[in-house]
């Protein structure tokens, strides 16, 4: 059960009066005994005007389609990504986020090639970033507030110093403002952490090589990956419920990269991206998504976005996107 306001809201019936927040809520549903499907998706592709284009996108906020304008359209989703301009060996990354249409430009609040993922209904941003050529660090994850234009530095405890990569790496931020994603020890090992106001926990998936937190809904579950000597593996965890492997038969590299408040999740495997439900244990490709693409978030609508570079949409170059359910 979601309720979604802009902010808290004071309503008053029967000279009764109280506030409704933004929370998130546990409420039976009628009838919830299958599992929506969907076949077909329309593409829209976002990209910064340069040419060939070489934008990808990698966060969207969970509430698109939910939140209306005033004649009760969707308004424009809010999305993170990364942009290059005349892209070459000296070109400068741009991170950015999109929102009414327009590119915003991270890379000055950070003072660096900003790499932003993940983005909530209260347009927290969270990423890391890297040095402009020919500077040093130290270079550490981030938690950007667009409404305010501040931003706040995120180093995991352990995360070993290096002047020329993050190894604080946040990519998932809920409305709670509860920040999933990995760090990297000084033998090069990532592990998993949670952020939530102040303390840090890590999370570690046994017998892996790495572990990777991508994507948290406001029930607390989350998405990832972890490497193996087999190859790569998705999950599904909880603090309440543990691990959840999640593998494409036949693949040997499967991610899950987003996961929205109904326990949906996006991903790929190989060539091929995928919604995969995690109340019922399905998984729907992405037909319009074939050939290169990788989808990283996915709104409470099942809006999906991310970046493509293949396939009959996505012909040129890497383009940036937002994929919508058709009913």
């Amino acid at each position: 059960m979601h309720q979604y306001l802009s902010s808290p809201s004071s309503e008053t019936y029967g000279g009764v009066s109280f506030v409704i927040d933004r929370d998130i809520d546990d409420a039976p549903v009628a009838g919830a005994n299958g599992a929506k499907s969907y076949s077909s998706w329309t593409l829209t592709l976002v990209d910064y005007p340069d040419s060939p284009p070489n934008t990808a996108v990698y966060g969207i906020n969970s509430g698109y389609m939910h939140q209306l304008d005033g004649s009760g359209n969707p308004i424009s989703p809010i999305l993170t990504g990364m942009y290059c301009v005349q892209c070459n060996a000296s070109s400068i990354d741009v991170g950015f986020y999109w929102d009414s249409g327009s590119f915003v430009s991270l890379n000055t609040y950070v003072n660096g090639m900003a790499k932003p993922f993940g983005v909530n209904n209260l347009r927290q941003i969270v990423g890391h970033y890297y040095p402009y050529p020919g500077v040093a660090g130290p270079c550490p994850g981030f938690l950007f507030d667009a409404s305010t234009g501040t931003v706040s530095q995120l180093d995991a405890p352990n995360a070993a110093p290096d002047n020329f990569e993050s190894t604080t790496l946040p990519y998932g931020i809920n409305d709670a403002s509860q920040i999933v994603g990995s760090w990297v020890d000084a033998s090069n090992n990532g592990h998993g952490f949670i952020y939530d106001n102040g303390t840090w926990t890590s999370a570690d998936h046994s017998g892996t090589k790495g572990t990777v937190l991508v994507g948290v809904n406001g029930i607390g579950q989350i998405a990832g990956y972890y490497y193996t000597s087999q190859g790569t593996h998705g999950f599904i965890y909880s603090r309440v419920d543990g691990w959840t492997n999640v593998d494409c038969a036949g693949q040997s590299s499967t991610m899950l990269t987003g996961i929205n408040n109904n326990g949906q999740a996006v991903g790929s495997c190989g060539t091929t991206a995928f919604m995969y439900d995690t109340v019922h244990g399905t998984m729907v490709q992405i037909p319009e998504l074939a050939g290169v693409s990788q989808p990283w978030g996915i709104s409470d609508s099942n809006v999906a976005a991310g970046f493509c570079g293949g396939g009959p949409v996505c012909s040129e170059g890497m383009n940036g996107f937002y994929a919508t359910p058709n009913p």
